[in-house]
């Protein structure tokens, strides 16, 4: 599973999705693992979900990402859920031995609050475009047409955040470049901290049966990992 998160609210009272605190990504932060379902629910800010890929080759690989996320942030006055779906992925440049990673299609953070972004991936096509591009609108759910934010660039480098209007005519009010903002310390608790389905946590015993070379152990554990994961999939169905 690859999960990546791209936030950091402004103070730790505002939410990701309310229009009113003018609040807007300005953080990277990443995880790469393979657990099929995670869970993290002893901080403010919770996140859970589950992650598969499908993967195809026509002209390029295509992978197709099934699952999502629920991010809950548990520090407001009323706490507020984020439903998060997830995009495609395809890899350009093969032909000329430069790959890299492109996003297509559109997914949707849904927000308890009561409003909704959807974001829509573009890449380089022949003629026009520039690869890792997007575009994005806010807006109450239910009402697609009364944008309220909307974001434009490239997700890696820089884009333009607009107030009201449409993706071209709406009010600049900020911008941000990934290549040159701060970039907030990932801060981890020690492992005793964690919960038990955290991924350090849990991948412990993996790791350390992967550094020392112990396939054995490495099998026996992930299966232990998966086949509890697995019952409580079926505990909640």
């Amino acid at each position: 599973m690859t999960l990546t998160c791209i936030f950091q609210p402004s103070s730790p009272s505002n939410s990701l999705l309310h229009p009113k605190r003018q609040t807007w990504c300005q953080g990277t932060a990443s995880l790469s693992q393979r657990l099929p379902y995670t869970s993290t629910k002893l901080r403010p800010v919770q996140l859970e979900g589950y992650n598969g890929q499908k993967a195809s080759f026509s002209r390029t690989i295509h992978i197709k990402q099934i699952g999502h996320g629920l991010l809950t942030l548990t520090n407001l006055p009323t706490p507020e859920t984020y439903l998060i779906t997830l995009p495609n992925i395809h890899i350009e440049g093969l032909i000329y031995g430069k790959p890299f990673v492109e996003l297509n299609g559109c997914t949707y953070i849904s927000s308890s609050s009561g409003y909704v972004a959807k974001i829509d991936y573009t890449g380089k096509g022949w003629v026009s475009g520039k690869k890792n591009s997007f575009t994005a609108t806010l807006y109450p759910a239910g009402r697609e047409k009364e944008i309220l934010y909307s974001v434009e660039g490239q997700w890696p480098e820089a884009f333009t955040i607009r107030e009201g209007g449409s993706l071209k005519h709406g009010t600049v009010i900020d911008t941000f470049n990934a290549r040159t903002a701060a970039i907030t310390p990932l801060i981890v608790p020690p492992l005793p901290q964690q919960d038990p389905w955290e991924a350090n946590k849990a991948w412990e015993k993996v790791i350390t049966a992967i550094t020392k070379g112990d396939m054995d152990t490495t099998n026996a554990e992930k299966s232990k990992i998966e086949n509890a994961q697995r019952e409580l999939r079926r505990k909640e169905q």
